[in-house]
């Protein structure tokens, strides 16, 4: 966690600079769903009147699912 880091570096007489390198938050994407779930979840955002190609982002941004299986899924729709 950041403020034990911060914490730590504080309780340290530094001399100088330092660089604290950090990887932000790594979101879960959901890996198991099957194709009626990301026909589902296309058709909801369609319905809130979300763009087609919004709606293909924010399903790539929450499953793992490549490119061109979502295309294909949403074709059938």
């Amino acid at each position: 966690r950041l403020s034990k880091i911060l914490a730590e570096v504080k309780s340290r007489k530094i001399k100088g600079e330092i660089v604290l390198v950090m990887e932000g938050y790594k979101k879960e994407l959901i890996k198991n769903y099957s194709e009626n779930d990301i026909r589902k979840e296309f058709t909801k955002l369609i319905s809130q009147n979300i763009p087609k190609k919004a709606a293909l982002k924010i399903i790539i941004s929450r499953y793992d699912i490549d490119r061109q299986t979502l295309y294909n899924i949403s074709t059938k729709i």
